[in-house]
């Protein structure tokens, strides 16, 4: 369950990425590879590929970081908190009743789930007393932690969103940077030919 939506994320934040590309920027920069006589620069071109290179790293890296903070937070998790496989489990087995989400825990269809992540907390090095407090914790607790993976979500949301208007802003502030500076050397050389 949870290797399917991990890969739903990627897949999104990546697609997201590609679907919010700046295009008419990218117009911009082929503009500059051409002088103010429409003639062909090579070395226009070869700094605005190079630019362009740059930006495609920049912006890649956007759901890499999201990816790698998820993936920090989540081996956090299943290090010291409770093991992926075993969240799944509890999750599948969620009812509204607290009762009887208590008993499928206890009987349900993957055994006795408490006894399990006891066994997971004692070879963590967890006493048995934390262990049980822990599992209490998680048990009566879940809705704090349910807000906390929504709180750590939109985290991440804005973190990519923020990160990435930066990334784009920086490439068009350069864009139209270089749009300047090459139009003040056409512009001389133009003086300079008359």
């Amino acid at each position: 369950m949870l290797l399917p939506l991990l890969i739903l994320i990627v897949l999104l934040l990546v697609l997201g990425v590609f679907a919010t590309l700046p295009y008419r920027l990218l117009r911009f920069a082929r503009a500059n590879c051409r002088r103010m006589d429409n003639s062909f620069s090579r070395l226009r071109a070869k700094k605005e590929l190079r630019q362009l290179v740059s930006f495609s790293a920049e912006v890649l890296m956007v759901p890499i970081l999201a990816l790698g903070l998820s993936g920090a937070a989540l081996m956090a998790v299943h290090t010291w908190l409770i093991p992926l496989p075993l969240l799944e489990q509890v999750i599948s087995l969620f009812e509204p009743s607290f009762a009887k989400w208590d008993d499928n825990m206890e009987s349900g269809e993957f055994g006795d789930v408490g006894r399990t992540y006891g066994e997971f907390a004692e070879s963590a090095g967890y006493s048995r007393e934390t262990a049980y407090s822990m599992r209490k914790t998680l048990k009566h607790g879940w809705w704090v932690f349910a807000i906390l993976f929504v709180a750590f979500a939109v985290f991440i949301y804005w973190f990519v969103t923020n990160y990435y208007l930066y990334v784009v802003d920086q490439y068009r502030k350069g864009i139209f940077e270089r749009q300047t500076e090459y139009s003040r050397v056409d512009e001389k050389r133009m003086l300079r030919n008359k």
